[in-house]
């Protein structure tokens, strides 16, 4: 029952914001809830610097791989 549990946890988490922010209409609290958490930001930041990084490798061999053949 994924889904009840995923029910459940999105339903706390409006609860969470109506609660911080009485008065705030339900499409602003739809809104908030789509918006991802800082830990959420921290954990997609992290594996962006590592794909960067993987890419400038693999540019970097290729690059090599073509002097090396030109030469």
């Amino acid at each position: 029952m994924r889904i009840s549990i995923e029910l459940k946890i999105l339903t706390k988490r409006q609860e969470a914001l109506l609660e911080e922010r009485p008065g705030t209409n339900n499409f602003t609290i739809v809104a908030m809830m789509s918006e991802p958490s800082e830990e959420e930001k921290q954990a997609w930041n992290a594996k962006a610097v590592e794909a960067m990084e993987a890419y400038k490798k693999e540019l970097e061999e290729y690059k090599n791989s073509i002097a090396a053949g030109h030469r």
